[in-house]
């Protein structure tokens, strides 16, 4: 019943699942783009419930997001900066897509996973027609100066959640801002 930009919305939670969390998941969603996208309930119905198993693990492991809870965050902390800039006209899925790509490039610089691992993720977040890019009318220093502003940010660094490898993630990484910045140059 949910709009086609709706329903893209909720796969970019989706791929952050299967990006963060589980292997099988984000296999899935490589492999049955098309029978997703189609609204094959069988197969949608699967994903929907293991994106609800993994929320409850982590939520049970960490109630006070003070530690695990906090790899939910991936894509949120540049997505959250470009919606904020676009004064809400990118919708959250779509700038969560949009900071997923960011994130694994800050991974990427920091020699966390490869760029291999970050094109992966690229064409995946595009098999399910999301921006990948931030939008040429944006300034990326505005961007990371908005991240300050995350709630994650403190004593003026901003921890991202970033990859370790597809379907492995590590909350709490502080990234000073030229760094993030070079990172994010050269995309």
């Amino acid at each position: 019943t949910l709009s086609a930009r709706e329903f893209r919305n909720g796969m970019a939670e989706v791929i952050k699942y299967g990006s963060i969390l589980d292997k099988r998941l984000f296999l899935q969603l490589e492999h049955n783009a098309s029978s997703i996208q189609n609204m094959d309930a069988r197969i949608l119905t699967d994903i929907i419930r293991r994106c609800c198993e993994l929320k409850k693990y982590v939520v049970e492991q960490d109630e006070k997001e003070a530690g695990l809870r906090r790899i939910l965050n991936f894509g949120h902390t540049i997505g959250h900066a470009v919606e904020y800039l676009s004064q809400y006209k990118i919708s959250h899925g779509e700038a969560v897509a949009i900071g997923m790509v960011a994130e694994a490039r800050i991974s990427a610089g920091l020699g966390l996973i490869s760029k291999e691992d970050v094109e992966r993720l690229i064409s995946l977040i595009k098999k399910y027609h999301l921006p990948t890019e931030i939008p040429s009318t944006m300034n990326l220093s505005s961007i990371l100066q908005a991240t300050l502003l995350d709630k994650k940010a403190k004593q003026g660094n901003v921890q991202y959640t970033l990859l370790r490898k597809i379907w492995t993630a590590k909350a709490g990484v502080t990234v000073p801002l030229d760094q993030a910045k070079k990172f994010l140059k050269h995309q």
